[in-house]
């Protein structure tokens, strides 16, 4: 299955299915808006992005299991 071609809906279904590959592919479309986010003095912190990771997965999961 090529994982960049599907919308997201469907990838939300997938989540819904525990694919790893569907959350992976989300966190890759969401990239740029967590490393907007996680600039500090023009610089992206990597610390900061990775807890929006995290941030972002755990509530994923959260709504998923609603």
């Amino acid at each position: 299955m090529d994982y960049d071609q599907l919308d997201f809906e469907t990838l939300w279904e997938l989540l819904k299915q525990n694919d790893e590959q569907a959350l992976v592919q989300v966190l890759i479309r969401f990239d740029s808006l967590i490393k907007s986010k996680s600039r500090v003095n023009g610089r992206i912190n990597e610390d900061i992005a990775q807890d929006i990771r995290e941030a972002f997965v755990k509530a994923l999961k959260k709504k998923i299991r609603e």
